[in-house]
């Protein structure tokens, strides 16, 4: 390729705008993505544990409800015993009546345990939806401070893309048709790429020393090729 000495660096340019354009930029704005969508996930756990929480809660509080109606139940027992037992005289009514008060009052005191032990897991149930809750309104406070992040790395990318693209059309327009037309049918991978005097900047090989040396050497106004990939070699000069 011929390409005057001045233009030679726009090619390597050009190289490097197309292959990587705004490619750095994609990398943060899909980190930000992955970020948001982690959230997102442990936000729908949350939830689900949250639901199976409040669940919990409800089966307590059912539980109490329960308990409280069987306690009404045998204090009304009781009462009627204690009536039953100050209105007759007859000792096989009043043995019958005197073991069903006392089983009545023992049931009494284990439903009374089983309240206190029913109202304890309530509190708990109740305290742990409320951390929850708390746990959730910062869950929401961190994905709305992702998406903002996200929608900024979206615009920087676009913008940095736009601007690419801008530049690679103006590198266009001012090179060569031909030399336009031999890199855009070069077979190399990475078109055109800066030369140091030893190492390809496109494949990265370190040429040997005679091969090197052909290439520091070539006319000014040439553009000389990797002999291992094929690439433009744009040499670095002092």
């Amino acid at each position: 390729m011929r390409l005057a000495a001045h233009l030679q660096p726009m090619l390597a340019e050009l190289a490097r705008r197309e292959r990587v354009g705004a490619g750095a930029l994609k990398k943060e704005e899909q980190a930000e993505r992955d970020t948001l969508e982690a959230l997102l996930a442990e936000r729908a756990e949350e939830r689900n544990a949250r639901a199976a929480s409040q669940m919990s809660t409800e089966d307590q509080r059912w539980a109490v409800s329960r308990i409280e109606a069987d306690m009404r139940k045998l204090t009304r027992r009781e009462k009627a015993n204690v009536q039953a037992l100050g209105a007759t005289t007859d000792p096989e009514v009043r043995r019958d009546l005197e073991h069903d008060l006392r089983s009545t009052r023992s049931k009494l005191k284990e439903q009374q345990k089983l309240l206190r032990e029913a109202e304890r897991k309530v509190s708990a149930a109740e305290m742990n939806t409320m951390a929850t809750g708390a746990e959730s309104d910062e869950l929401d406070r961190k994905i709305e401070t992702a998406e903002r992040a996200v929608a900024a790395a979206q615009h920087a990318t676009e913008a940095a893309e736009a601007s690419n693209n801008e530049r690679v059309a103006e590198i266009r327009a001012e090179l060569p048709e031909e030399a336009v037309r031999l890199y855009d049918t070069s077979s190399s991978a990475f078109g055109a790429a800066f030369f140091n005097g030893r190492t390809c900047g496109g494949c990265s090989i370190i040429l040997p020393a005679a091969q090197a040396s052909a290439i520091m050497s070539a006319p000014a106004d040439s553009v000389p090729t990797c002999p291992e990939c094929g690439t433009y070699l744009v040499r670095e000069r002092g």
